[in-house]
């Protein structure tokens, strides 16, 4: 556990980055006349070398993610009731206290092919699903992204799309290419 001093820190940083970082971002988006924001890039709690962040778990890592999640949220949404916050991946955050209300949906990649036509068989891939369809229940929008060019397997993903009720597309990994929507 880190001392009061990596605390005050911490959190002096964390401040920083909200109030230099995020927090013009989101005021940009809400004057700009956006209906919300799209997160990229939140795995990033996962995939930090815990070695490079003194004093952080892996848990610890999650939790700051999500508490920056609803602060965005609220913060957005005392603006501009109705703005959406739709993170990408990482739908486990789902566990952690806060997350699920402050969501309106997820965007998925790799649900049921990786780059490229690769079927997702690993045990990550079968977790992956069950927490996007416990969002899906809870009434949160599910955007999935599968990287296919194979016409059998482009038909495999959209035909599950449809099964578990998720707004899907099959493209490139580049995104250099239009590929026509899932029927």
């Amino acid at each position: 556990m880190p001392g009061e001093g990596q605390l005050c820190r911490r959190w002096s940083s964390e401040e920083r980055w909200w109030t230099d970082v995020v927090r013009p971002r989101v005021d940009q988006a809400l004057r700009a006349g956006f209906d919300g924001v799209y997160l990229d890039t939140t795995l990033a709690y996962e995939e930090l070398d815990l070695s490079m962040v003194h004093g952080w778990t892996r848990d610890g890592l999650a939790r700051a993610m999500v508490k920056l999640i609803v602060r965005i949220s609220r913060y957005a949404k005392a603006r501009h009731p109705g703005f959406w916050i739709v993170p990408q991946n990482s739908p486990e955050l789902r566990a952690y206290p806060g997350y699920v209300p402050a969501i309106d949906g997820i965007g998925m990649e790799e649900l049921f092919f990786q780059a490229t036509d690769r079927p997702c068989v690993a045990d990550y891939c079968a977790e992956n699903l069950a927490h996007t369809r416990a969002l899906r229940d809870a009434g949160k929008l599910v955007l999935a992204v599968d990287y296919a060019s194979r016409p059998r397997n482009v038909k495999i993903a959209c035909r599950r799309y449809a099964e578990e009720h998720f707004a899907g597309h099959v493209t490139v990994v580049s995104l250099d290419t239009i590929k026509p929507p899932c029927p």
